[in-house]
């Protein structure tokens, strides 16, 4: 089966994601800053997919989700060599089986919109999305699988970065596995404070959202680089999947590419 690529840029890391179908096969991670070079950033895929594959002929496409955008132009033509195709650019306005009328599409960001298509196909609706990352996001599907809005706040990573930044003694920390409830240091009330903290917020919003939504309970999605460490200290069940937004990316490109490539 031909195979396609997934590409996920953000401010400090590229993700990319190779799928065959619907398998994700693997993953890995480029710095950004890579992207400032196309011979660079050409170099270092390559050089990762020829560990992975047997050739780049294998891949017939690929869809792109950033928040940079001249890493997005930079990778559009590394992604073109590598394809022999331009890639797809998911946003609002591609098909995505989710209703965005109650929503700004203009301001809505695209790794939102690719964590709930595949919410969506994964859990159903509705269903209601944490993805920790700088920010933590919440995305929030109704039972006719609209977009009804949701929360950003810091994320637990900035709210460390925070705290030292605003504080004439606190440290700066890297964000890691709280040790436990109650910290018995510094360091330790800090990683409590931010990573059970927003354990807690996710408690607190799911019973919270279905009341919003008036039904009984909504599943709780949970991805991200953080969501690992805040998982053990959720009291409410979560269903962790750390590569929601590749398989959303996947999800689009089959919904507008892929179907129409395999028409005769």
């Amino acid at each position: 089966m031909k195979k396609i690529l997934a590409v996920d840029i953000g401010n400090s890391n590229i993700v990319i994601g190779c799928f065959s179908g619907e398998t994700l096969l693997f993953t890995f991670r480029i710095p950004t800053m890579y992207a400032e070079d196309g011979r660079t950033l050409l170099s270092q895929i390559e050089s990762t997919l020829s560990e992975r594959l047997t050739g780049t002929g294998e891949l017939t496409g690929s869809v792109i989700s950033s928040v940079v955008p001249n890493a997005t132009r930079t990778m559009r033509h590394v992604l073109e060599q590598l394809t022999g195709k331009m890639p797809l650019i998911a946003r609002a306005s591609l098909e995505t089986g989710i209703d965005l009328s109650h929503y700004d599409k203009e301001s809505l960001g695209v790794d939102r919109l690719a964590d709930m298509v595949a919410a969506k196909r994964l859990y159903g609706a509705p269903s209601a999305v944490f993805d920790l990352g700088t920010a933590t996001t919440l995305s929030i599907l109704d039972r006719h699988g609209a977009f009804r809005g949701g929360m950003i706040t810091p994320g637990v990573q900035l709210s460390l970065l925070a705290l030292h930044e605003h504080t004439a003694k606190l440290p700066l920390l890297k964000a890691g596995p709280a040790s436990g409830l109650i910290g018995s240091d510094t360091a330790g009330c800090m990683r409590t404070g931010s990573i059970i903290s927003t354990a807690c917020v996710i408690d607190g919003m799911a019973g919270r959202i279905a009341e919003e939504l008036r039904i009984p309970s909504i599943p709780i999605v949970l991805t991200g680089g953080l969501g690992k460490i805040v998982v053990p200290w959720c009291r409410t069940k979560v269903h962790f999947e750390p590569n929601l937004l590749l398989i959303g990316l996947q999800i689009l490109y089959d919904m507008n590419v892929g179907k129409e490539a395999e028409k005769p």
